[in-house]
């Protein structure tokens, strides 16, 4: 398998709203001739309704309780809930309504959030676009973002994701992320060009750097991401050097990103690196699309899976 595909391999996985206006009462129209006295405002904090605090601090409280022929613990709310579900599905009607009921309160709730974020992050996007779009048309700098428009995918089936950073210590986290990709890119070049290790140890294989760079990359938002012209230049940058050249600027870029690898320091081979990140990719994938329900499992049951597949990539004895 040459590096090409493992790169394929690892990386790819690859082998709500307001009344017609019709309906609306007129301005200045009574929408009760009778007079009704007005109610007191219920737009009310919790500190000025000491009831419902109490309620949300028992709500939250933890409780013994029976989930699979199992003693566990999970909080009131929770388990009145299990409590309700559980009658229902003995045949309780009354239990049956009231699951029913409140499953389908849930429902609209989480869709008219999901359509209210929606409708905030589509405007962010629209304002903030149309600003970038004309400072570069006035030959103005570009304003600086957090989060930047580009950065914001508005799916309509699941709600908006954020693929980049939204804050200043994250925009720090991610530059950090950039700064090492590059520095690898560059180790990438004394990976293949080593014969031996320091310890004078021959190399069958080339390191593991341009892997390793790969897969850092999968995790910058897409705009910020190395088209594969720049990704090549880059390379050929560092092929250019001279040895000497080369170990001088690198052993100088990483000391200067916190982690002074001695002179000459080769990755480790690429091939038990490839089959740990396989594993760590495939069971990545498997938690996303619901193959593994880590979120239902025991702690045992959850290490018992993830050590079965480590023993199917080769990683675990």
């Amino acid at each position: 398998m040459d590096e090409e595909e493992i790169k394929r391999r690892v990386i790819f996985g690859e082998g709500y709203g307001k009344p017609p206006k019709q309906t609306q009462f007129k301005k200045g129209q009574s929408g009760n001739p009778k007079g009704r006295p007005k109610k007191a405002s219920s737009v009310l904090s919790l500190a000025d309704q000491p009831m419902l605090s109490a309620v949300l601090a028992v709500a939250s409280k933890t409780v013994p309780a029976r989930e699979g022929g199992e003693m566990t613990e999970m909080s009131i709310m929770d388990a009145v809930v299990a409590s309700i579900a559980a009658c229902a599905v003995k045949g309780n009607s009354r239990s049956q309504q009231t699951f029913v009921d409140l499953a389908q309160k849930a429902h609209e709730a989480e869709v008219l959030e999901r359509r209210r974020s929606i409708e905030r992050w589509t405007e962010y996007k629209r304002i903030w676009s149309t600003q970038i779009a004309e400072a570069k048309k006035r030959g103005e700098p570009i304003p600086h973002i957090l989060p930047h428009p580009d950065d914001i995918v508005i799916d309509h089936a699941k709600g908006p994701r954020l693929l980049g950073p939204f804050d200043e210590e994250e925009e720090t986290k991610l530059n950090e992320t950039i700064r090492l990709r590059d520095i690898l890119i560059m180790q990438d070049e004394l990976d293949h060009r080593s014969t031996v290790r320091l310890n004078g140890e021959p190399l069958t294989e080339p390191g593991s750097a341009g892997l390793i760079a790969h897969l850092l990359e999968q995790g910058i938002p897409p705009r910020l991401r190395l088209s594969q012209t720049q990704w090549i230049l880059k390379s050929m940058k560092y092929h250019s050097m001279q040895q000497r050249e080369l170990l001088k600027t690198l052993f100088a870029a990483w000391r200067r990103y916190g982690s002074p690898l001695p002179r000459g320091f080769v990755f480790p081979n690429l091939t038990p690196i490839a089959n740990r990140m396989t594993f760590l990719m495939d069971l990545i994938r498997s938690i996303t699309a619901g193959d593994i329900d880590a979120s239902n499992m025991k702690q045992q049951e959850l290490a018992d899976v993830i050590y079965e597949r480590a023993i199917a990539f080769g990683i675990a004895e």
